[in-house]
């Protein structure tokens, strides 16, 4: 699980807890964004 703020370790799809945001694809380096819609922290989790 990785969290807003973080760098993403692994390229891949990524899906975050919260109801407006989901990620589709993340490449390692780049750092998780919060909520676009609310802008609270949102946590992901490593889909593949």
């Amino acid at each position: 699980m990785a969290h807003t703020g973080e760098k993403c370790p692994t390229t891949g799809r990524w899906q975050g807890d919260d109801a407006h945001h989901t990620i589709e694809h993340m490449k390692a380096g780049d750092t998780f964004p919060p909520c676009s819609h609310c802008k609270r922290s949102v946590n992901y989790t490593f889909l593949g």
